[in-house]
């Protein structure tokens, strides 16, 4: 990935801040990491999610308080018939 990506520039968590997601939209990709748990927060990845390229994929995103949905925003996406919902 490329340092234009805005990595972290979008960033949602879980209620308890168990489940972290950050985006980077530039990228079109997010990240999820998970705590391990221990006197400290110690996140681990668990995994990367690709959008379609030039989509703005992670440009926002929202997660539900149990961690459990989340809500990934795309302006840029194209939509059947070759129009963005930019």
């Amino acid at each position: 990935k490329n340092i234009y990506n805005y990595f972290g520039c979008e960033v949602t968590m879980n209620s308890n801040g168990t489940v972290v997601v950050m985006g980077a939209w530039g990228g079109d990709y997010l990240q999820v990491y998970r705590d391990k748990g221990g006197a400290r927060r110690n996140l681990t990845l668990v995994t990367t999610i690709e959008g379609d390229d030039c989509s703005f994929f992670s440009y926002s995103l929202a997660m539900s308080a149990d961690g459990t949905h989340l809500i990934v925003g795309a302006p840029k996406k194209v939509l059947a018939g070759g129009s963005t919902n930019w």
